[in-house]
């Protein structure tokens, strides 16, 4: 039973640096299960965002992680020094805009890519992702056997310490 939620997790685990996955709060989850930004806002641990780790790996198991890796990449670009903005808007645009936006929101991006590179040029397009999936690969992820197995693992806490949240996993 437990075992089966960090299955999802652990391959996704694999590819960061970091061998520890820090088992959310019981409030935490439920929060999830409240809004779909509470996923994605999720407080940092050891540089791993718990709701998104989660729901990433959620992703994976849907082959559709590159609406997350999108989403994510656009606020890392928002971020960017503006020496940076072109080349990286490029790559963006490369990688992710052919991938699940309609033709009007494709056009528009690659006009703001192309005309105009700065931290808004992907807003349309990030919110296009954002809705699908949180109407679409979100209401699956709540009744997913991950989130499911995840919440028989929890404890209830009415503290989000640290030391009462972690779990050390030895990857092999």
């Amino acid at each position: 039973m437990h075992g089966a939620a960090l299955n999802y997790v652990q391959p996704y685990l694999k590819k960061s640096p970091y061998m520890y996955f820090r088992v959310p709060p019981a409030a935490e989850v439920k929060k999830w299960k409240e809004s779909f930004s509470h996923i994605l806002k999720t407080p940092l641990f050891l540089s791993v965002l718990v709701g998104r780790t989660v729901f990433a790996s959620f992703l994976k198991s849907e082959f559709s992680e590159e609406n997350m890796s999108f989403w994510v990449a656009c606020e890392e670009y928002k971020k960017m020094a503006p020496s940076k903005w072109a080349s990286r808007a490029q790559q963006i645009y490369q990688q992710y805009v052919e991938v699940n936006l309609d033709a009007v929101t494709r056009q528009e991006t690659r006009e703001n890519v192309a005309d105009n590179a700065c931290p808004s040029c992907f807003n349309e397009a990030q919110k296009m992702i954002y809705t699908l999936m949180e109407k679409d690969s979100y209401r699956r992820f709540l009744n997913s056997k991950l989130i499911k197995d995840l919440r028989s693992m929890l404890i209830p806490r009415t503290t989000t310490s640290l030391t009462c949240s972690i779990i050390i996993l030895l990857l092999n």
